[in-house]
């Protein structure tokens, strides 16, 4: 097994989209409160924003990755999201890129968070995922022998690294453009019971 080194970079807040066709990882409508959300204006939807903008939105730099850390921020945009019937997921997230940190004790880990599995996906931004376009939206034949798990997601290292270097392997051979490129990485999830 690779023992590549995971750090405990913090939270994901994802508004549900019930099309992810059994897909829960990364990509999806992520820190979707912005500065254009009409029906969310408030003094907290600015202070959302503003500090999106300030310390989360940071994968651009080098070592960082989408997550947030501050436990303040998330229980502000929770209640948003409440107040408003918004649905949402919460993911904790464990990746190679070294900031934010964000340390959970052992014991909130196994009383409040779901282990969902692997994903390969942009830092930021889209959060683009390789698992679900590669595995669960296309059908790419050399990619088969990869399982995923009920979370469409892969359940565990060693079967990453194979899915990452099968995917190098057949996109070395295939037609330009079919397959996306980029700066991914791994991510570690949990579902967080908040």
């Amino acid at each position: 097994m690779n023992n590549n080194i995971f750090y405990q970079n913090g939270f994901i807040i994802q508004r549900i989209n019930t099309l992810n066709m059994g897909y829960s990882g990364v990509e999806g409508d992520n820190w979707f409160i912005n500065s254009e959300s009409d029906n969310l204006k408030s003094e907290k939807t600015e202070y959302i924003y503003n500090y999106y903008c300030r310390n989360i939105d940071k994968s651009w730099i080098d070592n960082y990755v989408e997550c947030c850390s501050d436990l303040y921020y998330i229980n502000t945009y929770l209640d948003i999201c409440r107040m408003q019937n918004i649905s949402i997921n919460i993911l904790y997230c464990e990746t190679q890129r070294k900031y934010p940190l964000c340390k959970l004790d052992v014991n909130l880990k196994e009383s409040k968070l779901k282990f969902l599995g692997y994903d390969y996906a942009y830092p930021g931004g889209s959060f683009y995922s390789c698992v679900n376009n590669d595995l669960n939206l296309r059908s790419i034949p050399e990619l088969r022998m990869i399982s995923l798990n009920k979370y469409g997601l892969i359940s565990d290292e060693f079967e990453m690294i194979k899915f990452i270097n099968k995917r190098e392997e057949v996109k070395k051979n295939t037609q330009e453009n079919m397959f996306e490129v980029g700066d991914f990485i791994i991510y570690k999830l949990w579902k967080v019971d908040f």
